[in-house]
């Protein structure tokens, strides 16, 4: 049966004067394995608290298998580690989880030097932050906190011509195992999949 598809509208207001780029928080490994489907996720609704730098609960943290389960048709192995510790329910030794993908997400959003851009959504499903790069680029990172239907998602600007070429679409999706990227949707409008984060890359016109 097909998904139904959201529609929401996304604005960017502004340029934030003299912000840098950072991420902070802190997520405790009791948030880790209670969200293992959704990991990433929640580590990027803690960034939204816009503190400094953002802390996971270890590299390795490990698991005894006792309270292996399934959350969103993933398997959470009750270890609240960036990597696996290579217990015998887990993948191999170092395999990345969730979270893991959520921090290098960030990397594909700004960087040391960009600016924060004031966003704002119209529905609390979806969360919309947006970087304006050193050379006058923009990036929009849409959240789908829905677990089952995608969001289409109209985007409107404020002070930032985009370009009429079609962006550079980065993506992390429901229980995948890498990010994918890809020219896709336009500067105006994109589909977001159910429960994934999403940068949109856009070139400023001329």
């Amino acid at each position: 049966m097909r998904r139904p598809v959201q529609r929401h509208r996304t604005r960017l207001i502004g340029l934030v004067a003299a912000i840098p780029l950072a991420a902070a928080g802190s997520v405790s490994a009791a948030t880790a394995p209670a969200e293992a489907a959704s990991a990433a996720i929640v580590a990027f609704v803690r960034v939204d608290a816009s503190a400094f730098t953002l802390d996971w609960w270890d590299l390795h943290n490990g698991t005894d298998c006792s309270r292996v389960t399934t959350v969103e048709g993933a398997t959470d192995y009750d270890d609240g580690g960036i990597l696996s510790s290579g217990a015998s329910c887990e993948p191999p030794l170092n395999t990345p989880f969730p979270p893991y993908y959520g921090a290098r997400m960030i990397t594909k959003l700004g960087a040391p030097g960009d600016r924060l851009v004031r966003a704002a959504s119209s529905t609390s499903l979806v969360s919309a932050h947006a970087v304006r790069r050193a050379n006058g680029d923009v990036s929009v990172r849409l959240i789908n906190k829905d677990p089952a239907n995608a969001a289409t998602v109209t985007l409107s600007y404020s002070g930032f011509t985009p370009s009429s070429a079609t962006p550079t679409v980065y993506s992390y999706l429901k229980n995948a195992t890498s990010i994918a990227s890809s020219t896709t949707g336009s500067a105006t409008r994109q589909t977001v999949p159910a429960y994934s984060i999403v940068v949109v890359q856009l070139r400023r016109n001329g």
